[in-house]
């Protein structure tokens, strides 16, 4: 199995650098599972959940447990008493506005984000007004130190990574470690899990992607 590259706290920095650049006042990071980290937002106070899981189909669509776990995550943070979570910052904060709580659940990929969103839009009638904020922020982030001429980007996320390699503008045997096996590892998240590297046996450490499963739908 491929090592993890990227940890959950990863995902969590990210968000909170992002957000902090959005006029969001990093207060602290949380001891409860149901969020991840607190900010200040003008004088509401504001917590945040980072949920970077997520597989496809053959589809592009999310799988059943993906789609299972949004949905709970998303109805975790909108069932928070805001009255506690607000009562434990009081004290430090005088001039927080009581009764009122921004929720935010924080998305990695727009497949993801955009079915969960419909999901909640066909939800809107039947829950309280004390709505979660759905979020979108792609992360990893990866440098384009591998294909500057091929194409225009500076950075990849990881979808767009993926996009490229199925058009072949990139190819995996340029991608430099540790991304190469992360993005093979990535691929299989995405859909293509029957796909494989296969090693050049003429040329030592070359190594090529097989294409002949990208269009086979993999098995479920």
């Amino acid at each position: 199995m491929t090592k993890r590259l990227f940890s959950h706290m990863d995902f969590v920095e990210y968000v909170k650098k992002v957000l902090q650049s959005s006029d969001y006042e990093f207060l602290g990071y949380s001891e409860d599972d149901k969020y991840d980290m607190s900010f200040l937002h003008g004088k509401k106070l504001s917590i945040v959940k980072v949920l970077e899981y997520y597989n496809l189909t053959s589809n592009g669509i999310i799988d059943n447990q993906t789609r299972d776990k949004l949905i709970r995550n998303f109805f975790e943070l909108l069932t928070l008493s805001g009255k506690q979570v607000i009562e434990d910052f009081k004290s430090d904060l005088p001039d927080l506005k009581t009764g009122v709580i921004e929720k935010i659940l924080v998305l990695t990929n727009k497949q993801a984000f955009n079915e969960l969103s419909e999901i909640m839009d066909r939800l809107s009638g039947k829950i309280l007004d004390n709505d979660v904020k759905l979020m979108l922020i792609p992360y990893p982030i990866i440098p384009n130190n591998f294909a500057k001429k091929e194409c225009g980007n500076i950075v990849f996320t990881v979808s767009q990574l993926i996009g490229a390699i199925k058009s072949g503008v990139v190819k995996i045997k340029d991608i430099p470690a540790p991304y190469q096996d992360y993005m093979v590892t990535m691929m299989r998240k995405h859909g293509y899990r029957n796909f494989k590297l296969i090693t050049n046996t003429k040329k030592r450490n070359k190594k090529d992607l097989d294409f002949s499963a990208l269009n086979k739908k993999p098995k479920e």
